[in-house]
C-alpha cells in the first residue's frame, strides 16, 4: 500500500523554482511506495491550515517546501 505523503510549496518564494521543484518530487520520488500530492498556499498562513488539513486526512508524511 502506499503512504499518503503532501508537499505544499509557497509559490511566492521563488516563482520560478516551483515548476522545478515539482519536476523533482515527481522524478526522484518512489512512485511505487508514496502517493504524492503537490498543493500550493495561497496566502499568509494557509501552509498550517493546509498541514492540519492534511493531517486529518491522514497523510503519513507533509513536507513544507
Amino acid at each position: 500500500m502506499r503512504q499518503k505523503i503532501i508537499f505544499i510549496i509557497n509559490p511566492h518564494s521563488g516563482v520560478d523554482r516551483v515548476k522545478a521543484l515539482e519536476s523533482i518530487i515527481e522524478k526522484h520520488l518512489d512512485q511505487d511506495q508514496f502517493n504524492p500530492e503537490i498543493v500550493r498556499t495561497e496566502y499568509a498562513g494557509h501552509g498550517t491550515i493546509l498541514a492540519q488539513e492534511a493531517y486529518t486526512a491522514g497523510h503519513r508524511y507533509i513536507v513544507a517546501v
